[in-house]
């Protein structure tokens, strides 16, 4: 299973704003810009702020205008299942476009497509016991670069 790249900036942006306030307990969250998340994560801003008003909409982050304003990890998000937040950023698409090209196998009731459809949920279902805070906690814990942002990909 090949994850799409939004999906795969949405856990990154969600790992780096769980980085940035790990330890933060009862304090107001540290917030962040789309501009510094774009750099940490080595990803174009524009697709950064497409992912951000995502995950703002899914309730995942928050992000505000103005000068007090940034963006952060929404508390209620942290008890959400990586799974669940998978299947809401991939969409409910199936693994293969039967019409582009028109596949010959398209009308007919495919066990393939069926399949494929059964393995996708199968991939999601092994990740619906993993939360948001937990997967932050094991990331933090096994970050050598804590605190000094994620390292840039070549």
């Amino acid at each position: 299973m090949h994850l799409t790249r939004f999906t795969d900036l949405g856990l990154r942006l969600v790992l780096r704003l769980g980085e940035i306030n790990h330890g933060n307990v009862d304090k107001p969250a540290v917030r962040t810009t789309v501009a510094m998340l774009a750099e940490d994560i080595n990803a174009s801003y524009a697709h950064v702020a497409r992912v951000v008003a995502t995950l703002a909409d899914m309730g995942v982050l928050r992000s505000e205008r103005g000068r007090a304003g940034g963006v952060y990890l929404q508390d209620e998000a942290l008890q959400r299942t990586i799974g669940g937040l998978l299947r809401k950023l991939e969409g409910g698409g199936e693994m293969v476009n039967c019409m582009q090209p028109v596949c010959p196998y398209a009308s007919r009731d495919c066990l393939l497509r069926h399949r494929l459809a059964a393995a996708k949920e199968a991939f999601f279902v092994s990740l619906d016991d993993l939360t948001i805070a937990e997967l932050i906690d094991a990331t933090v814990a096994n970050s050598p670069h804590v605190g000094l942002g994620m390292p840039k990909v070549s």
